[in-house]
């Protein structure tokens, strides 16, 4: 054809990176991330695949949050675990399926990545990090995550989930009071940063000098901020303003001033008088404890539920993981036996021959092998 131009002696450059699989979830969002410089890409973006923001995702699409006061119908909280999840959700499908979809999933009930780093962080007490902007704060957020979940994943479970919730609806709070708060109006500007403070502030008080905590369980169940953490917080946001303004003579920017940590040192020995009934706003750190272990322990009953129920979904594909753990030499006698048995029709109740498959399978992940969907919750 004359109107097609002769491609033989035309050569394309091709860049080919060869990882490892054990390191393809370190290495790849690193290669995206430097090999796109010229444009603006948020760095948040390269993180959407880690286990944990899965583990969010999956349980945000499931657990129902409580009925509002006032509420038709419950609803739940989404995790927009890749930037455009909500509105794609949205761009598909018949109005009626997405009227259903915003009255399951309300748009002021999405979390951001970046917005759930901002608000652990403050309630991590470093207002300082949060004050160094998004992307900074959501690098040292991932680092956190990425370290906690290698040494203890079940610490993310369903009252992790809540707790987060909890969190966010307490930092969405703060941040609208201060915005509609006279004394703010009077004196605008770091209005991000004084909520950081605010919060960590707070935290910070409750924790040395009454060994307590928010109750954020309490705060989950009614879906909203009660009026014991009003007023504590409209009391400390405005004398934390104050401070933050009340720079060193040296630090004439504040908005540099605040990613310091000698500002949170300053803040933080604020001395401010609140008279307030805690009874029924927070728990005792024991008790939260103890809330927290026995979390883990439901999370770890429901990891052997879901492996179970894994183990009963393999059987016609054994054949498939057999070849492929023999030929990376994959495979020990008590993986072998419970492949057997898998194959057989029987259940895997021997304790190390079902950890021998989770090792297995493990390896098998990280060598690239695919289990069948019912491994994986979808949306």
């Amino acid at each position: 054809d004359q109107n097609k131009a002769d491609l033989r002696h035309v050569y394309v450059q091709v860049k080919l990176s060869v990882i490892a699989p054990a390191d393809i979830e370190s290495v790849v969002p690193k290669i995206s991330r430097y090999a796109n410089t010229q444009n603006r890409i948020n760095e948040a973006d390269f993180f959407s695949s880690h286990p944990f923001h899965l583990e969010m995702e999956k349980m945000s699409r499931r657990l129902p949050a409580p009925q509002k006061a006032g509420a038709f119908s419950a609803s739940k909280w989404f995790y927009e675990r890749a930037r455009g999840q909500y509105k794609d959700k949205l761009a598909y499908g018949t109005v009626a399926t997405r009227n259903r979809f915003q009255t399951e999933f309300p748009k002021d009930q999405v979390i951001t990545k970046t917005e759930l780093a901002k608000t652990e962080l403050s309630f991590d007490c470093e207002p300082h990090v949060v004050s160094q902007g998004e992307q900074k704060c959501f690098l040292e957020f991932a680092e956190r995550v990425g370290a906690d979940w290698e040494t203890r994943p079940n610490t993310f479970n369903e009252a992790y989930f809540r707790e987060a919730v909890a969190r966010t609806i307490i930092f969405r709070w703060t941040d609208l009071m201060i915005a509609r708060a006279e004394w703010y109006k009077n004196d605008r500007g770091y209005k991000a940063q004084t909520v950081a403070y605010t919060i960590a502030w707070l935290v910070n008080f409750l924790k040395h000098s009454a060994d307590v905590q928010i109750d954020l369980q309490q705060v989950w169940r009614s879906q909203e901020v009660g009026e014991a953490l009003r007023q504590a917080l409209s009391q400390i946001a405005q004398q934390v303003a104050l401070k933050i303004r009340a720079a060193p003579p040296e630090m004439k920017n504040i908005g540099e001033y605040c990613k310091r940590q000698i500002c949170w040192a300053a803040v933080s020995k604020l001395d401010i008088s609140l008279n307030i009934d805690w009874s029924h706003a927070t728990i005792d750190r024991n008790e939260a404890q103890q809330r927290r272990k026995e979390s883990l322990t439901s999370k770890k009953l429901e990891n052997e539920v879901e492996f179970d129920v894994l183990l009963v979904n393999l059987t016609s594909a054994v054949p498939e993981i057999r070849r492929f753990a023999e030929a990376r030499q994959l495979l020990s006698p008590k993986s072998a036996a419970g492949l057997a048995k898998i194959a057989a029709g029987q259940l895997v109740s021997s304790g190390p021959e079902k950890n021998a498959l989770k090792h297995l399978f493990g390896r098998m992940r990280e060598a690239g092998f695919e289990f069948p969907k019912a491994d994986q919750e979808g949306e």
